[in-house]
């Protein structure tokens, strides 16, 4: 093999493994291979009514599971707690919302394909509930 030809194939899997890295990142970042729902950033569903945080809280205890890493009262365990102040990647609906549909890194998986956009919006309503976080 010739060198230029070495110096090809060389390059083109630096070219291969380039591309493999940007689409992982974005996967993982919640870009373009992102899960259903993916930057979706308003609620339809009112945070603060009853029937949404009620479906939200059967949300956690079934469907979606949460309970299991973080406690049947958001307390922690094998997840972080959701009943304090102290928010990894911030409390507020929107990052809670993004969270459940990407899931995050350590652990935290993605439930974009697994539920409704609007179930996802609920199990925040409920999980907001638990926070002394406004």
């Amino acid at each position: 093999m010739s060198n230029i030809s070495k110096h090809l194939v060389v390059a083109t899997a630096g070219l291969i493994l380039t591309l493999c890295l940007v689409v992982f990142a974005q996967t993982e970042s919640g870009g373009a291979a992102g899960g259903a729902g993916a930057g979706a950033s308003e609620s339809p569903v009112p945070l603060d009514g009853p029937a949404t945080i009620e479906a939200g809280k059967a949300l956690f205890t079934g469907k979606l599971g949460c309970y299991g890493c973080h406690g049947q009262a958001g307390g922690g365990g094998i997840g972080p707690s959701l009943a304090d102040d102290t928010w990894i990647y911030g409390g507020d609906a929107a990052t809670i919302h993004e969270t459940l549909v990407n899931g995050r890194p350590n652990g935290m998986p993605k439930f974009g394909d697994a539920a409704t956009d609007e179930e996802l919006w609920q199990a925040v309503a409920f999980v907001q509930t638990l926070s002394s976080t406004p």
